[in-house]
């Protein structure tokens, strides 16, 4: 994946569904998620689009092989992070 597609992925908000329903499974913050998940997916929905446009700019001044760097670390914290929270949850991943 290069950058630009990245971002129109990014701006297409297929993140929003599956980024609320982990936001629903964390302990304090999936309270407030559940309850108000029908205004932050609209207001998601409508900003995705916007960030991707301002930062789809971007993409001819970072170098590919940069790109393929922030790519991979992200994919990789995401992933840590991911794990680290379903251990505290008490999950047996």
């Amino acid at each position: 994946m290069d950058c630009i597609s990245f971002w129109v992925w990014i701006g297409s908000g297929v993140f929003i569904v599956p980024l609320l329903a982990f936001l629903k499974c964390l302990p304090n913050v999936g309270v407030y998620v559940d309850r108000y998940a029908m205004w932050v997916a609209p207001i998601l929905a409508a900003l995705a689009p916007q960030i991707a446009r301002v930062l789809t700019g971007y993409c001819a001044v970072i170098d590919p092989r940069l790109w393929a760097f922030i790519y991979a670390g992200a994919v990789y914290l995401v992933s840590q992070l991911v794990y680290w929270l379903s251990k505290k949850a008490g999950l047996n991943v």
